[in-house]
């Protein structure tokens, strides 16, 4: 992250878009040092959650969340606004615009590649015409109705012994990384939407569909057609069947 942003200053500007409602707790930290999911915060992280509870040991300086979340108990600021996943769209696109994609390489005929990391490249085998890294379609409506596109300042991470077969698309992260683990293959056409967690040794077949954020244990095999909608999980060594899950 090249640029210093202040706690202040975030506020200052969600309170001036009219988005926050209030803010609790305080932090240390006089600047953020990395974007980060809650899972995988750090000291200095700022973050988001747009549903659910403030996860057990969350480590970051800053969380931008519902009224619904628990409430600061010290260490970070919680700032409570209307639209989590908004705020922090707003909040990316105004302080740190200049986050540049790092480039591109290709594998293969028609491959193309950005802000991947690999474990071992090595070990890793790709397809023609694979796309990993690029940018996913997450849109969000503001008060008005108008569309908004969510930044997509992560990544992909991928581990030793994957195969990517022809055409696969794997989606970077928004905040933190769309990850494939070791030993996993992706089949032909499928579509790995972004922060999606492939844990090790799964099996995704052809034409499947696996949404954001979704987490698909070790051992799992995803039959071929199958649409797995976002934020869902599923469990280790699961076999699915049939188009939609």
């Amino acid at each position: 992250m090249r640029n210093v942003v202040t706690p202040e200053a975030i506020i200052e500007f969600l309170g001036e878009l009219g988005l926050m409602e209030s803010v609790s707790g305080s932090t240390t930290m006089r600047s953020f040092t990395n974007l980060s999911t809650p899972e995988a915060a750090t000291v200095g992280s700022l973050c988001y959650l747009d549903r659910g509870a403030v996860p057990s040991g969350f480590k970051g300086s800053m969380l931008i969340c519902d009224s619904d979340s628990l409430q600061s108990s010290g260490g970070f600021i919680r700032v409570s606004c209307r639209q989590p996943r908004l705020a922090m769209a707003r909040v990316i696109s105004h302080f740190f615009n200049d986050r540049h994609d790092v480039g591109f390489s290709k594998f293969g005929d028609g491959c193309f590649e950005k802000r991947t990391r690999y474990a071992d490249m090595e070990t890793v085998m790709i397809g023609a015409c694979v796309t990993i890294g690029s940018e996913g379609m997450g849109f969000m409506r503001d008060k008005d109705g108008h569309l908004m596109k969510f930044p997509s300042v992560g990544g992909v991470t991928i581990h030793e012994d994957v195969e990517i077969a022809d055409h696969a698309t794997i989606v970077r992260g928004e905040v933190g990384d769309t990850i494939i683990g070791a030993g996993s293959k992706i089949g032909h056409h499928s579509y790995i939407g972004p922060e999606a967690v492939i844990e090790r040794d799964v099996l995704v077949e052809p034409h499947v569909i696996i949404g954001a954020r979704t987490v698909v244990g070790h051992s799992s095999t995803i039959s071929a057609g199958s649409k797995i909608r976002s934020d869902w999980t599923i469990e280790p060594r699961t076999l699915t069947f049939g188009p939609q899950q």
